[in-house]
């Protein structure tokens, strides 16, 4: 899934890589009955992820764009890997082992303890394995990808300036402020009227025949 984060966050911009990576985990979450504490963190870390993918620089294109992907995914997935470490290691060594929170103690300290705790629990093993699986993916799909989620984008014109019509300027001979203050009057003051076909002027530029009467012959 952090493939689609990466790439649809490069595509879209940090706002909706933020959303995406947010929403995602949070649905994940309720499809797999994987709700618990852990899941506004969850949540957080992911958000990031498709955060960074829209604040990476816009020039690289091809394969060149391909490489600064799958590199960020790796990364990304081992950054996921610690921040979701950070907030449960604390309480989940106890209190007398070399992996432990030590209160008090000098920051160097407590962040040793935590790499070496990072790296026995999850960098070697879940983190590695999402690092790779993200990297191929992005080398394999990103391209079809990108370009779908490109064309994507313009159909759907996400950038497009959204204007304002001044509601006073004229428009068909009048006003807004020229309608009439009840909706009644308002609705039927903008119905076209019916026009008279006895009035209207033929293609040729004469009136239509009218019908003859009882006892005429017709012209």
């Amino acid at each position: 899934m952090f493939f689609l984060l990466v790439l649809a966050g490069r595509v879209f911009g940090p706002g909706f890589g933020f959303l995406l990576g947010a929403i995602s985990l949070f649905a994940s979450a309720l499809l797999t009955a994987g709700v618990g504490p852990w899941l506004p963190f969850q949540m957080l870390a992911a958000a990031w992820v498709g955060l960074g993918a829209g604040l990476l620089p816009g020039r690289p294109q091809g394969r060149a764009e391909i490489a600064l992907l799958a590199g960020y995914g790796a990364v990304a997935a081992y950054g996921y890997g610690l921040l979701m470490n950070l907030w449960f290691w604390p309480f989940s060594t106890g209190a007398d082992t070399q992996l432990s929170y030590v209160a008090g103690a000098p920051v160097l300290e407590n962040l040793h303890r935590f790499a070496v705790f990072t790296a026995a629990t999850s960098t070697f093993g879940w983190d590695t394995g999402r690092a790779i699986t993200t990297a191929v993916a992005i080398v394999l799909a990103g391209p079809a990808v990108l370009t779908a989620l490109r064309r994507a984008s313009r159909r759907a014109a996400f950038g497009a300036p959204v204007t304002f019509a001044d509601a006073d300027r004229p428009d068909a001979g009048g006003t807004a402020s020229d309608l009439p203050s009840d909706p009644v009057g308002r609705a039927r003051s903008i119905v076209p009227k019916r026009v008279s076909t006895a009035s209207t002027v033929s293609c040729c530029g004469s009136r239509p025949a009218t019908p003859p009467t009882a006892g005429q012959r017709p012209s």
